[in-house]
């Protein structure tokens, strides 16, 4: 019998298959067994060395902690060392006083207690207790009472002579107990009857402060006690959350613990403390390292996932499509995407793809039709939009307030009643003026500053007429304003002053002021200037500021808001801000939206309108 080599029985095994089906063979052999078997091998690699490098840095901050406290631990037992050896301390213990001042004048000669404060920042405080009845409790010597002498650490030091560690309950300044890591030892009074035990409190905040500068938690604790210390306060007093062999000379365990219903990296380690028979456990914990690993395995899952599913999805979704009848249509397709409708007569065939180009051929000629239409139609909107804006603005800088000819002409009667002629021809004269100079600038586009001046000092005037001495005005030229050289809309300052004058000053009977400040924006000016225009200051581009204030009532910020709000509404049938409206209109629509008149108002403190023009458009200005 012939044997059938493994390729031919493949090739035999595939052709049997719909080609559909072959090619998610070969995608499953060729790429998804592949990708698995590598991304697996790579995953657990990395899961790991992730691992390690936790233990690691677990590890490191385990040993920077570890020779913290065996630093501490030594300077305290040096400094006891020094204590216990002073012998003026022991003569003052060891001395049967006759009054308690002699005591107290010994121990106010002995310095040696108070030294720490200064040379050892690790230590809180340190103690001497004594059970000599002639001495009472005095700075740091203290008698010993009834409630000291049943603590276990004072009957250890009593029953031995060498220096030992423990936690020694203790209450803060808010009544709030933690524990506080003490070296306790006995002084040595030879031949003495009495005994004194040395207490040497470790600082709590000092200590961590050095060791908590790292997001890991800690744990300490002296031999079999409860924890001394931990990064979470509240946790102190509680058991070490991980089973200590306490009679081996050292322990140390790295791995994981449940901590909290939480999986975390923990490692422990055991500190023999400097010449004392204390051993100090430190155990170090990393709650996130575990889902820190999670999330890079998660990645590196999702990575292998995407590595999967891309091909995948390009081999469900073009099988069908592997022919040059496609790419035509889809190459065709694109052309017209991108604008170009300049397509090949027809696909040859009768399938679907033929009929599909087939559609694609009417939609082009459709867009191209929607096209024409839309540009003709965008042009017509342009013509007609212009002509409106245009006759919006004639309309609006024809606009004259009918109050002013009334108040104008009101004034002349009543001084033609009371007065003598030379006065009414006057006001005639600045009527006509002002008339005159209306009329001239309707329909006009540009005049000078300093008509529109001339034209608001002739209003002013025969206001002067009807109300005397109950207001005054001025205008005050910033540095390089020329009012001969600055063109502008006309019949812009006028209303605005008359506003003032009808709504600023209505309460005022005598010392009403308007004041017209001009100036251009990068020239320090007397007016306040609020944080966004100093910056201005520095821009580029130049403003040319009209400020008109007047000291009178003010607003408060509702009916500042109802005006804002109505200067800016069109509304025909308005019978109040007439003026304010179509200045603010004229102004948005020759220099752009956002020179809108601006006002600022406060009860009590007057009103300001202030125009902004560029001054690009106002002025020949060349910068230097």
């Amino acid at each position: 019998m012939k044997r059938i080599p493994k390729w031919n029985l493949f090739i035999n095994f595939m052709s049997k298959r719909k080609i559909r089906n072959q090619l998610y063979s070969v995608y499953f052999i060729a790429m998804v067994i592949p990708i698995l078997v590598v991304g697996i091998v790579l995953t657990l690699n990395n899961y790991r060395m992730l691992t390690e490098y936790h233990k690691d840095l677990l590890n490191a901050d385990n040993v920077r902690i570890k020779n913290l406290l065996f630093e501490f631990t030594a300077q305290v037992k040096n400094y006891s060392e020094n204590i216990i050896s002073d012998e003026a301390i022991r003569t003052t213990l060891d001395t049967e006083y006759e009054s308690t001042e002699n005591f107290r004048r010994n121990v106010d000669k002995i310095s040696l207690l108070d030294g720490y404060r200064n040379s050892y920042l690790e230590i809180s405080d340190a103690y001497i207790y004594c059970d000599n009845p002639t001495l009472v409790s005095y700075k740091q010597f203290q008698n010993v009472t009834d409630e000291i002498k049943e603590q276990d650490w004072y009957q250890r030091a009593l029953q031995q002579s060498a220096a030992f560690w423990t936690s020694i309950p203790k209450e803060n300044a808010s009544g709030i107990p933690y524990y506080q890591l003490s070296l306790i030892r006995q002084v040595p009074l030879w031949d003495s009857d009495y005994n004194a035990v040395l207490v040497v409190r470790v600082s709590d905040d000092y200590l961590r402060s050095c060791i908590e500068n790292t997001s890991y938690y800690t744990y300490l604790s002296v031999g079999t006690e409860d924890i001394f210390y931990s990064s979470k306060r509240s946790e102190a007093g509680s058991p070490m959350p991980v089973e200590i062999d306490y009679n081996q000379n050292y322990f140390s365990f790295t791995g994981d613990i449940a901590l909290e219903d939480r999986k975390c990296l923990t490692t422990v380690s055991t500190l023999n403390t400097y010449q004392t028979t204390s051993k100090i456990y430190i155990c170090t914990i990393n709650r996130d390292a575990h889902y820190e690993i999670l999330e890079i395995v998660q990645l590196c899952l999702a990575i292998i996932g995407f590595s999967i599913l891309i091909p995948g999805v390009l081999i469900f979704f073009f099988a069908h499509y592997v022919s040059a009848r496609m790419n035509l249509l889809r190459q065709e397709m694109h052309k017209a995407s991108q604008q170009d409708y300049e397509l090949i007569s027809e696909i040859r065939g009768k399938d679907e793809i033929s009929q599909v180009y087939s559609d694609l051929q009417v939609m082009v000629e459709k867009i191209k039709e929607n096209e024409a239409e839309i540009y003709e139609a965008k042009i017509k909107d342009q013509i007609l939009e212009s002509k409106q804006l245009e006759i919006d603005y004639k309309m609006l800088a024809s606009q004259i307030n009918p109050h002013f000819l009334y108040n104008t002409l009101e004034t002349i009667r009543m001084k033609a009643f009371t007065a003598g002629d030379k006065e009414v021809a006057g006001a005639i004269k600045l009527l006509g003026k002002s008339m005159r100079y209306v009329l001239e600038n309707t329909g006009t586009e540009r005049s000078t500053l300093a008509k529109e001046l001339e034209h608001v000092e002739a209003y002013l005037q025969i206001q002067k007429l009807r109300f005397e001495d109950r207001f005054d005005a001025k205008v005050i030229m910033g540095e390089g304003v020329n009012p001969e050289e600055i063109t502008l809309l006309p019949l812009l300052l006028q209303p605005v002053v008359e506003n003032s004058m009808v709504h600023g000053l209505e309460g005022i009977e005598i010392g009403g002021l308007i004041q017209i400040d001009i100036y251009l924006g990068n020239t320090p000016h007397v007016s306040d200037l609020d944080g966004e225009e100093k910056e201005a200051l520095s821009e580029k581009e130049r403003m040319l500021y009209i400020d008109i204030t007047d000291n009178g009532e003010g607003m408060d910020a509702e009916n500042l808001e109802n005006l804002q709000r109505a200067i800016q509404t069109k509304d025909m049938g308005r019978t109040q801000s007439i003026g304010l409206y179509n200045i603010n209109q004229r102004l948005k629509l020759l220099y752009g939206e956002e020179y809108a008149l601006r006002i600022d108002s406060k009860t009590g403190r007057g009103t300001r309108v202030r125009l902004r023009i560029p001054a690009k458009q106002c002025i020949n200005y060349n910068e230097q």
